[in-house]
């Protein structure tokens, strides 16, 4: 991309008066044509490797985990579900306050009819109030005391009914928490749901896998026998020709020795010819026969030189043959050795595939019993659902008792002012009381002196019996009717104290039970990560074998082609080796020399060539496998 731009703004903005021309021409070159043709090439153009059948496996999958996703019932319908019995609630609470309201307002007009009631009866008072007042002034010092109990009780019920409210909401955070786990346990079953299936892809490749390596390893081992079989065949044949070589190597031996016994008695034969013939013959005689005697003796030192060659390199090639043997003694012990190993191999195998057959069963009995897991969680999140909706519902009676409580404590409250009223009246009652004494001591000191004094019958009062009595009738029933109401409160008062203490322990059951579902909420997440831990080691052993065998068949690869090569070397060496040996007498012998030279060569290539093929990394595979669950 190629782009010219200007310096900066305010520079233009400067410069735009006085050099408007050079501003019309810069120019704004842009390379439109695509970077890039695919992602493919931008991911190779950088260096990275990305493995696309793997990333549309990984598609695929997520494809599918969205398809599950969406059959399943979404967990914000269950929140908007539990956010509208919530408003639900509130409402309800609004409209118990409201009922409340209207309540302490018919009480309050209530109590203003028992005042006026009670004020009544004090304007009717008797005069008996001099007998009754120590047991009014006990009575008040009692009301006092109980005042000061109902204030100390009040206290104590403004305290509980703060921890109630404390209480209520550690109860609606507890019940979100446990919304809250519920959503990330239904979560966690996705994903194990998605594990499950990965595994279950992972098993069913493993199956496959095992199989091909059983099947590879049975033509392998099938192969190898045949193979050794015919080494072996090779090596008797070897075994006879080179038993043929020995004899033919000591017909020769034989024919040196005539050859070099018909020496000696040539060379005695010439010297009794020299010295009888000395003197006979003639200088060129002699001469001529010097001549072919020498002619005879170097063509017999030829032959003799030729046959030490050839037992030289008969020799030699015996002890070649020698090797090639132990060579091939050697090949069959490893052979047999290999037999054995491969015996081993195949045992280790079969308990390899044993062991995995036990983990496909218990792995079958773990998606067997992951149905049933996920619906006891399921449950488990319902009954927690359940408990918060009835923990709300304890708490609204809670609440509902507390404001009851509030309303009893109201009315006592009235109650005790009621029963000052009474006491004031009675302290009026008291001062009248005082004065009607007052009027009758001052009416008998009138009547002890004389009946002529004239009497202020304005400060006296008069009363009949029947008043005194209706008057003192009617203090008891106030006093009864007082200690009515105060008894009333008081056992009010410990109902409403009964029903904290039962509320309190409900919500102790409750947390209890919420603390025992976060335990098993914890359970199920270390069970959730065991197994997500448990699939991330298959998935690395797996990853391990997959590298493995790819590396073995690039290591075959590697020596098939090494082998191949060594094979064509071998071939380009054998005719060197055919032209050092020098040429016998009997043509067929050294034909099954080079036969055989051919032949061992062949089979020294042939082993070469030969490796087994069963993948040692499945067996440590498998033993790591073994040696993982013990862990």
């Amino acid at each position: 991309m190629e782009q010219q731009l200007p310096e900066s703004p305010n520079q233009s903005s400067e410069e735009s008066s006085p050099h408007s021309d050079s501003a019309k021409d810069l120019k704004h070159v842009i390379d439109t044509a695509a970077p890039f043709e695919s992602v493919k090439d931008a991911v190779s153009k950088f260096g990275g490797i990305v493995d696309w059948k793997t990333r549309r496996t990984q598609s695929l999958e997520r494809s599918k985990m969205v398809g599950h996703e969406f059959a399943k019932p979404n967990a914000t319908e269950e929140l908007e579900n539990t956010k509208k019995l919530i408003e639900d609630l509130r409402l309800n609470l609004e409209s118990v306050e409201r009922d409340e309201v209207q309540l302490k307002e018919e009480a309050e007009v209530v109590i203003r009819k028992i005042e006026e009631l009670e004020q009544d009866i004090a304007d009717e008072a008797s005069f008996e109030a001099k007998a009754q007042l120590e047991v009014e002034q006990s009575m008040q010092s009692s009301a006092a005391s109980e005042l000061e109990f109902l204030k100390k009780e009040l206290d104590s019920l403004r305290k509980e009914y703060d921890y109630m409210v404390n209480g209520r909401d550690v109860a609606i955070n507890n019940a979100e928490e446990a919304v809250a786990a519920s959503k990330e346990i239904e979560k966690a079953v996705e994903d194990l749901n998605a594990e499950l299936i990965a595994t279950k892809e992972s098993l069913k490749l493993t199956r496959t896998a095992h199989l091909e390596a059983e099947e590879q390893t049975s033509g392998v081992v099938d192969e190898e026998t045949h193979n050794y079989k015919l080494e072996l065949e090779k090596s008797e044949e070897e075994l006879e020709t080179l038993n043929q070589q020995v004899l033919s190597a000591r017909v020769l031996k034989s024919k040196l020795e005539a050859s070099s016994s018909l020496l000696l008695d040539l060379k005695a034969e010439l010297a009794a010819y020299m010295e009888s013939k000395l003197e006979d013959e003639t200088d060129a005689l002699r001469k001529k026969e010097l001549e072919e005697v020498k002619m005879n003796i170097e063509k017999a030192t030829a032959e003799v030189n030729s046959l030490k060659e050839a037992s030289i390199l008969l020799q030699s090639e015996l002890e070649e043959e020698k090797l090639i043997l132990n060579d091939l003694k050697e090949s069959e012990e490893k052979a047999s050795a290999k037999v054995t190993d491969l015996q081993v191999e195949l045992e280790k195998s079969k308990s390899a595939i044993a062991f995995l057959q036990m983990k496909e069963d218990e792995a079958r009995e773990v998606m067997a019993e992951l149905p049933k897991k996920l619906q006891a969680a399921v449950q488990e999140a319902d009954e927690a659902k359940s408990l918060s909706q009835a923990a709300q519902a304890e708490l609204l009676q809670a609440q509902e008792e507390a404001e009851k409580a509030k309303a009893s404590l109201a009315t006592l409250q009235n109650r005790l002012h009621a029963t000052k009223m009474e006491i004031g009246a009675s302290k009026v009652s008291e001062k009248l009381a005082k004065d009607s004494i007052k009027a009758l001591e001052r009416s008998e000191s009138t009547r002890g002196g004389s009946n002529t004094k004239e009497v202020d019958t304005s400060s006296l009062v008069t009363l009949t019996l029947d008043e005194y009595h209706e008057l003192s009738k009617r203090t008891q029933k106030a006093e009864e009717q007082a200690n009515l109401r105060i008894t009333a409160a008081n056992s009010q008062i410990e109902v409403a104290k009964e029903s904290e203490l039962r509320s309190l322990e409900k919500l102790e059951e409750l947390n209890e039970e919420l603390c025992v579902r976060r335990e098993s909420l914890k359970i199920a997440t270390k069970n959730a990560e065991k197994a997500a831990e448990g699939k991330s080691v298959v998935e690395q052993e797996l990853r391990s074998w997959r590298a493995d065998q790819e590396q073995q068949r690039k290591d075959s690869e590697v020596n098939t082609t090494t082998a191949a090569a060594n094979a064509t070397v071998n071939v380009r060496d054998s005719p060197h080796t055919s032209k050092g040996k020098a040429p016998l007498e009997n043509n067929t012998n050294n034909d099954n020399h080079s036969n055989e030279n051919g032949s061992s060569s062949d089979a020294k290539n042939k082993k070469k060539k030969k490796k087994s093929l069963f993948p040692s990394k499945v067996i440590m595979f498998f033993a790591k496998r073994k040696t993982h669950p013990s862990k």
